[in-house]
């Protein structure tokens, strides 16, 4: 799978929940630069107000009721993707993960077009 820019802005057309799923995916396995955190936590305040948490991850946890045990199982395929890219030759592409992941593992959550 090839992501480019194009691509991605297609992706999230008229789907932001899908890019912050994607971004969750992301820093749960250590590859969202923290600078965006500020910015992610305005986005998430201003789409769910009254959802309590403290960091823009735990806003969406609980407004998703996303289960304690996902990052463990997220990082757990991380894991497993990294081996499999490794035993190809290839180096674990983040991004890549966190679609395919958000693909297969979120999609009652995200509204398909059309």
């Amino acid at each position: 799978m090839e992501l480019t820019d194009q691509s991605l802005k297609e992706r999230y057309t008229r789907r932001p929940l899908l890019r912050l799923l994607d971004d969750y995916v992301l820093d749960v396995i250590g590859a969202l630069p923290e600078e965006t955190h500020p910015a992610l936590l305005e986005i998430v305040r201003l789409a769910y107000p009254d959802t309590p948490g403290a960091t823009w991850r735990a806003v969406l946890e609980n407004e998703l009721e996303l289960e304690p045990d996902l990052k463990r199982a997220i990082l757990s395929m991380w894991r497993e993707y990294q081996q499999l890219m490794a035993g190809e030759g290839s180096t674990a592409d983040p991004s890549v993960f966190a679609v395919s992941f958000s693909d297969e593992n979120f999609a009652p959550l995200i509204d398909h077009p059309g």
